[in-house]
């Protein structure tokens, strides 16, 4: 990866600390050649101050903002060779899943819970505004090219088919929501799977969602690991082939649920 071009990171450098003391002096100059009188004078070296000083505030927004840039460009970098990264909270993560979706070409999402946590999670996560902020954009997502599969068990169904309904409002959606349910007994591990619309074919995960513990939200972490990401992958496609489509939802068409 390349972070910086030379040549414009020259141009941006020096151009902001040089333009401040230019335009002072320039306005000094013009300051004392209006007239020999004091107030004139005065008049242009307040100016040049003035304009020395929107020089040096102008370089230091320049530099923060690429400061910031390159951070974000390291992130990324580290991101990609770390086995796992901390993504936060779950409504912290859910904000970054949101902030990525113009990224984004195909996502896998899990959603279990048990009758034990399902209380904690929805207070918490479900019912949160990063949550419901997510819901309302992957239907106009999924209508201009994003595949979403969603798998999830009987606490799941209600937002399930609130997206799917949402989805097919619009009659030239391209049917990309889709989703499946499974019965299930014992705790199943939540998790996402990213697959970005890049030339890399980048993928990562995001997982321990689960509320389990009644001490404190989990903690989600992020990994774009081959190894780990090809893990949890695998573990979708076993849990998807055994799901079923949600019959009783009278309003899933089934071309949306192949």
């Amino acid at each position: 990866m390349q972070f910086f071009d030379r040549k414009n990171a020259s141009i941006d450098l020096w151009l902001p600390l040089l333009a401040g003391p230019v335009l002072s002096l320039l306005a000094l100059i013009i300051g004392f050649l209006a007239g020999e009188q004091p107030p004139a004078g005065l008049g242009g070296f307040l100016v040049s101050v003035i304009m020395l000083l929107i020089g040096q505030w102008w370089a230091v927004i320049s530099e923060t903002k690429k400061s910031a840039k390159y951070s974000d460009q390291l992130y990324e970098a580290i991101k990609d060779q770390l086995l796992m990264t901390p993504a936060g909270e779950p409504a912290t993560a859910i904000g970054y899943i949101s902030s990525q979706l113009p990224n984004l070409r195909k996502v896998m999402n899990t959603s279990f819970n048990t009758d034990e946590e399902v209380e904690h999670a929805d207070q918490d996560l479900y019912f949160g505004e990063e949550y419901n902020r997510l819901v309302q954009e992957i239907p106009k997502r999924c209508r201009t090219g994003l595949i979403w599969n969603d798998l999830g068990d009987k606490f799941a169904i209600t937002r399930f088919r609130l997206i799917h309904e949402q989805n097919t409002k619009n009659k030239s959606n391209k049917n990309g929501y889709t989703y499946r349910l499974i019965n299930h007994n014992e705790p199943q591990i939540n998790f996402i799977i990213l697959e970005y619309n890049d030339q890399k074919n980048t993928r990562e995960v995001l997982f321990n969602w689960d509320f389990r513990s009644r001490e404190r939200n989990p903690r989600v972490l992020i990994s774009r690991h081959p190894d780990i990401v090809g893990m949890f992958s695998v573990q979708f496609n076993l849990l998807w082939e055994r799901g079923a489509k949600d019959h009783d939802n009278h309003a899933t068409k089934s071309n949306s649920e192949k």
